[in-house]
């Protein structure tokens, strides 16, 4: 397979992850009781675009974000967005915002990771999952 097969495949796999946007999954997560679930990613980031292609694309195809409002922000176009999220730190980075007795929680966690490493990070941002309290707004 030449390399040129392989960014098609990649192209195809990322394209296929869908568009998730931020405001409306923030708004469902304002509104009901689920968690808010935002994958922070630059085009011009290899390993954003591997986690994309691979891990999401899979999790997605097999429902495991269920439960949650998830939302992909790329810094290339939400940049103040994506910056604020990520608090000016490396990407990909994966962030959990849930509800908790009037005040928001966040966990985060950066890098490319696995299916099953994303998988236990998630059961730990679950309803016993315990985060940072933070304000977030659009």
């Amino acid at each position: 397979m030449d390399l040129s097969t392989v960014l098609l495949l990649i192209a195809s796999a990322i394209h296929s992850v869908g568009t998730y946007d931020y405001a409306v999954a923030y708004r469902r997560a304002i509104e009901g009781d689920e968690p808010l679930l935002v994958l922070v990613t630059a085009e011009s980031c290899g390993p954003c675009q591997q986690m994309k292609a691979t891990t999401i694309a899979d999790m997605l195809s097999q429902n495991k974000f269920e439960g949650f409002n998830f939302a992909m922000v790329d810094l290339g176009r939400e940049r103040k967005l994506g910056r604020r999220l990520t608090r000016n730190q490396s990407v990909p980075q994966l962030i959990v915002m849930k509800k908790r007795k009037g005040h928001w929680t966040l966990r985060r966690l950066v890098g490319v990771h696995s299916v099953a490493s994303v998988e236990a990070f998630l059961g730990k941002s679950g309803p016993g999952g315990h985060g940072a309290s933070v304000a977030v707004s659009r």
